[in-house]
Formats: structure tokens, C-alpha cells, sequence
């Protein structure tokens, strides 16, 4: 009996999850009835065009961008196969929703699959098909799609591939860099193999915070982290209750750090202390090691939200941005990219310790100015945030792309 490995270790010797392996029909039993593997004979069938998970969201609640899905096309392009393990920010199962969104509206045709590798994110571990369990199927969305697109881990190439490599020459590979290291890293932090096949096949990057050709080059472009903004304006409007209706008549200021070192969570703390201390009408919500559902929902009944001293506004405060809340976040040189490429600083502005008393001040003391920066912030993400854009935009570059390498006429 062939299967596949489904955990770390197979009678004591280190594999892989997603490793080949052959037993005798008795041990491949027991190897499956108790969890340590699959059989490649029994797993559930994989398609492009499927009624589960072309739309995900980790709420129960009916998702507004079509739980529903249309009927399967016999030949839908181009086919984008999204492949991640950890997901930085919870960001890249909603690039997969957002495309599909994006082509049901426009009718384009085109669909993405999204294969989720293991369990390393303790946050959200959402997939439409599952890297290891169904490898079968994987291994042939590897072979028959136009765009191979790897969010931050590039070792999923390699996983996903169970028979042969598939002609590369005929796919376009997206390198997709969500903030975590510099671009200039894409050059040195996978395999010097993977290296030559990217540049082979002329591989494109995108990133999904704005780097602006101003610093970084044309090379780079950007597509937005997408988030479904009516959903998360549904959650505001079913978890947040008024100021002056709450026991305490305090303002809930929130911030959600998943690295604290980069967020700028120690000085946030420090300051939200001595605020409290001084008799501020506020309260510190800090949301850690929660699922990205409950996380989301918390959010929901905040009425600030403090993103990060570093990188601008992210993932955190464009899920607050869309439920209806100013975003505090800061640097300079994020803000100058801002300015040139949409003409403002869309989140309200502090670089640093010492300034941020000053713009919460405000924030907290004046009503009127809290619901101008979070209506601002809020046209903001809708505009470049929300599903449809975001999907049209991404769609815009990847067509561009596959054209002039003559891959898929779209």
C-alpha cells in the first residue's frame, strides 16, 4: 500500500509530512486508522473549480462575497495555484478569496486554488486543500496551472511536486513578499536551485505593503492585503457598542501584535500606563495568542486601533480601518511612499513615543476628529483594500505578465 506521511516522524525515523512511503497492506492500515498517514487511494478529489473554499473566511457568518459558488468551468484561465505555509498575517488566504471574487464579478474566468502546507500557524490555519492530505490532487493543480503563486516560503515548491517537476517554461511563478525581510532578501533566503529555475522562467515579485519605485524600483509591485470590508463592517456593527452606553464610558484602544518586537508593543505599553495612571478614559485591549476569528471579533468592539511605529499601516489596522476605526501607525519614509503614490497619509500619523500621547489626545478627547480619521482611513482601505480592487489589480499584473511571456492568451 502507498500513503502519505501526515506527521513528523514514522516509527521513529524523522520524515517529512508529505513523504511517500510503502507498506504492507496490515501496517498501512493501522498507520492510517491512527493518524500518522494517508492513502493515496482514499483521498478526497481536487478540482480548480470546487464548491468548498473558493471563498474563506474564518467566521461562521455568512461572508457578503459569495459563500456560493458558480458552476465549474471546463477550462477556466488563467488557473492561479496559491501555495503557503504560515501565512504571515493571516493575509494570503484572503488573496485567494479576493482574486476569485474579483473574476466571478468581472466574468474573466480565471479561478485560484489555495493549498495550505501543515500547521505552523497557531492563528489561523485556513486552506481550501490541504498540502499534505491531498497530494494527489495537488501534485496535478501543480502541473495544470497557468500561475504558481508561493506566499513568503518557497520551500512549498518543492513539496508540492509528488511525480515530476512540471515545464516551468509554461508557468509563471509569483514570488509574493509580505514584510517580514527586506525585497533585497529575495535574492539570498531560498535555494540556490530555486533560484535558477525562478530566474529561468522569469519569475515577477509583489509585496503586499507599498514599496514605492521612488526607493525600491519598478520591480516590485504592489497589491494591497485585501480584506472583505463589508464583513468586517458587519462585525463592527454586530460587536460594538456606543461609548456613552457601556458601563464604564471608557474608549477601547486596541492593539494586536503578533511579533511584539517589531510592533512597537513595549513603548505602546509603557505609554498606555501612564495615560491610565493620569486618569484617561480609556482601555488598553491587547490581543495575543487568540485565533484570527476571535481576534477579529475583539477588534470589532474597539474604537482605536494601534498598529505598529514601524512599516505603516498593516494587516491589524486595515482590519480595523474597515470596521470604522482610526489606525495610528508610523514611519516617515512609509509616509512619504503614501503621499506620492495616492497623495496622503491614509492612518493618522506618530512616529514615535513621545508623539503618539499627542495624537491620542486628540483621538480620545475629540469625538468629532475620531470619526474624521477613521471615515478617512475607511475610504482608504475600501478603496485599495477592499476585494474587488484588490483581486482587478492583482488580475491587471499577472495578465500583463503572462502576456509578455506569451503563456496564456487572457
Amino acid at each position: 500500500m502507498r500513503a502519505v506521511v501526515l506527521q513528523n516522524d514514522l516509527d521513529g525515523n524523522r520524515i517529512q509530512p508529505g513523504a511517500l512511503f510503502d507498506a504492507d497492506e496490515g501496517r498501512g492500515r493501522q498507520l492510517i486508522e491512527s493518524g500518522y498517514a494517508i492513502s493515496l487511494e482514499r483521498q478526497d478529489y481536487v478540482g480548480w473549480d470546487q464548491a468548498f473554499g473558493r471563498q474563506l473566511a474564518p467566521l461562521p457568518e455568512e461572508t457578503q462575497y459569495g459563500r456560493r459558488e458558480r458552476e465549474a468551468l471546463a477550462s477556466p484561465h488563467p488557473r492561479v495555484l496559491q501555495l503557503t505555509q504560515y501565512d504571515p498575517g493571516c493575509a494570503a488566504y484572503r488573496y485567494h478569496a479576493a482574486f476569485n471574487h474579483a473574476a466571478d464579478v468581472d466574468g474573466t474566468g480565471a479561478t485560484s486554488a489555495f493549498v495550505r502546507y501543515g500547521e505552523s500557524n497557531p492563528y489561523c490555519d485556513l486552506r481550501q486543500y490541504d498540502g499534505f492530505r491531498h497530494r494527489i490532487g495537488v501534485s496535478n493543480l501543480f502541473e495544470t496551472a497557468d500561475i504558481v503563486h508561493v506566499h513568503m516560503d518557497y520551500t512549498t515548491l518543492e513539496q508540492g511536486c509528488m511525480n515530476r517537476w512540471p515545464d516551468r517554461s509554461k508557468q509563471l511563478l509569483v514570488r509574493h513578499y509580505h514584510g517580514s525581510q527586506g525585497p533585497e532578501s529575495f535574492k539570498t533566503d531560498y535555494r540556490l536551485v530555486q533560484q535558477a529555475l525562478d530566474e529561468q522562467v522569469g519569475a515577477i515579485q509583489i509585496g503586499a505593503r507599498l514599496y514605492h519605485p521612488r526607493r525600491y524600483g519598478a520591480h516590485i509591485p504592489w497589491v494591497p492585503i485585501p480584506v472583505p470590508c463589508a464583513d468586517y463592517a458587519a462585525l463592527r456593527a454586530k460587536y460594538w457598542v456606543p461609548v456613552e452606553e457601556r458601563p464604564n464610558k471608557r474608549i477601547r484602544i486596541c492593539h494586536s501584535p503578533t511579533n511584539e518586537r517589531v510592533k512597537g508593543t513595549t513603548q505602546l505599553d509603557f505609554v498606555m500606563f501612564e495615560l491610565m495612571q493620569k486618569g484617561w478614559p480609556i482601555e488598553y485591549i491587547k490581543v495575543m495568542g487568540k485565533k484570527h476569528a476571535e481576534c477579529l471579533k475583539i477588534k470589532a468592539t474597539c474604537d482605536i486601533t494601534f498598529d505598529s511605529f514601524w512599516l505603516g499601516i498593516q494587516g491589524s489596522g486595515i482590519e480595523a480601518s474597515a470596521m470604522g476605526q482610526p489606525v495610528i501607525a508610523g514611519d516617515s519614509e512609509v509616509r512619504d511612499d503614501y503621499l506620492d503614490e495616492i497623495g496622503e497619509c491614509p492612518y493618522t500619523f506618530a512616529k514615535d513615543h513621545e508623539d503618539i500621547v499627542g495624537v491620542l489626545e486628540r483621538l480620545v478627547f475629540d469625538e468629532a476628529y475620531r470619526a474624521s480619521e477613521a471615515a478617512r482611513t475607511r475610504r482608504y482601505v475600501e478603496a485599495y483594500h477592499d476585494y474587488l480592487p484588490v483581486g482587478r489589480k492583482y488580475w491587471r499584473i499577472i495578465t500583463a505578465a503572462l502576456k509578455e511571456r506569451n503563456l496564456v492568451a487572457a
